[in-house]
């Protein structure tokens, strides 16, 4: 499985399912970032299929969004597990070196305590909440993804 606008529905686009009139800006905007998170949980369910065994305990985030306390604690509910920022180092080239230490084969350092933030721990409650709320992202995405897809198919017949 790949995702991340990955698809072969050519004209796949967002939405909202479930939007009504008393959706405001704000509720928007936490959908659009839990849809982020959701597909963060839908990258570790692929890992849980190849490796059933292996638990995520803890994700360290970088960049300006890890500095918000709201986002950080969506995503550590949806994924379950504690979310640290790295704080006062650039996240670009630590990124990138990184993957250039992963790509030749070699285990990553750990992370200075002097450079992370504030653990944000998951909320148990919310997680179990998240669960069946990840089910059901799944299912409009599929869903949605189906419907585009005969869209595009009914597009190329009349075109």
């Amino acid at each position: 499985r790949v995702r991340v606008n990955v698809s072969p529905a050519r004209r796949l686009r967002g939405s909202i399912v479930g939007l009504s009139y008393s959706h405001g800006r704000a509720e928007i905007a936490r959908a659009a970032f839990e849809s982020i998170a959701f597909e963060y949980r839908t990258y570790l369910d692929i890992i849980h299929e190849l490796k059933p065994d292996w638990r995520l305990r803890r994700v360290v985030g970088a960049g300006g969004g890890a500095q918000s306390q709201t986002w950080s604690q969506i995503k550590a509910d949806a994924l379950g597990a504690e979310y640290l920022p790295i704080v006062g180092a650039d996240p670009g080239t630590r990124g990138a070196a990184l993957v250039a230490i992963a790509s030749l084969g070699h285990d990553l350092p750990e992370v200075p305590t002097s450079q992370l933030g504030a653990a944000t721990v998951p909320d148990s409650q919310a997680t179990a909440t998240y669960d069946q709320l990840h089910h059901d992202y799944v299912r409009w995405t599929a869903h949605l993804a189906d419907g585009y897809r005969a869209g595009d198919a009914a597009a190329a017949r009349s075109g």
